[in-house]
């Protein structure tokens, strides 16, 4: 896999989006099972804003047409996703498309960089039940497609569809500035949602390329290196939630689409003994490593 192709699947895993490489497509993965050492909080404006009371779908519904809908999440494009009111295709599921009509199924989910055949485009035809339920990549296919869920904890959701399950939130994991899909089904969306003194914090697995994310409430200090760790409004980590209560900021897979903490020993230089310098975290495909002294 090349440098580039490498860099997108790391970046996509992140958020558990949709994506097509110009080889294939990689989605999310895996149901994320909690704090681990690929698990933590990420940066960008996660755990700032609740989204079942606002917003709306982030999916549009036009006969073999994609239609971007400005309701996506951050300031950049929305979810673009097509549903065929004609005659559908003959492309299976989990294969590329362009619009709904090229699917058998009908429904194209994608997002800018790329899409695939579906069971599904939006929370609502998930919802049509009157049941909770949104519409979610699922990593269990191969290849990968959006189908519908149960809104459980740790499925992509569209904000303001309350598709979510009882007392979970639809909330921005990460702020991609709409690249990619980042709302997932949360038990917080700001630490005003959790215990006193608790803090709300993304968490995050990675395997292979695969994640799956959620934000969730922790104690502080509970967190050790290498667990992700979320960003304040001024962009500095928070190490309030690390054993070590240090939090070093790194990019994202170096995608520049938005800013991750890491757990770790030093977040700058003054944390540091004379002479040594505190070496950038990473966060790549194979997990988090935490920024050192050296």
């Amino acid at each position: 896999m090349g440098q580039w192709q490498r860099a997108v699947v790391v970046g996509l895993a992140l958020v558990a989006c949709t994506v097509q490489t110009p080889e294939g497509n990689s989605f999310g993965g895996p149901a994320p099972s909690g704090p681990g050492s690929t698990a933590g909080s990420t940066g960008g404006s996660a755990g700032t804003a609740a989204t079942d009371a606002a917003g709306g779908s982030t999916a549009g519904t036009m006969g073999g047409t994609a239609v971007a809908d400005s309701t996506g999440s951050g300031d950049g494009p929305g979810q673009t996703t097509s549903s065929c009111e004609g005659a559908p295709g003959s492309t299976a599921l989990g294969g590329l498309c362009s619009e709904g009509c090229d699917c058998a199924s009908g429904e194209c989910f994608a997002i800018a960089l790329g899409a695939a055949c579906s069971e599904c485009i939006s929370d609502v035809q998930c919802m049509a039940g009157g049941g909770p339920g949104t519409c979610s990549v699922d990593p269990a296919t191969d290849p990968t497609y959006a189908t519908c869920t149960q809104g459980e904890l740790g499925v992509m959701c569209q904000p303001g569809s309350g598709g979510c399950q009882a007392g979970l939130l639809c909330a921005q994991l990460i702020d991609t500035n709409g690249l990619i899909p980042d709302y997932f089904c949360s038990a917080c969306a700001t630490s005003a949602d959790c215990p006193a003194g608790q803090i709300c914090s993304p968490v995050l697995e990675l395997s292979g390329g695969l994640s799956g994310g959620y934000l969730q409430c922790v104690a502080p200090g509970s967190l050790a290196n290498g667990d992700l760790c979320p960003l304040l409004p001024d962009g500095t980590g928070d190490g309030s939630v690390c054993s070590s209560m240090r939090c070093a900021v790194t990019d994202v897979g170096g995608l520049n689409i938005a800013d991750i903490g890491v757990c770790s020993p030093c977040a700058t230089n003054v944390d540091c003994g004379p002479g040594q310098s505190c070496l950038p975290a990473v966060l790549d495909s194979d997990g988090a490593v935490p920024a050192m002294c050296g």
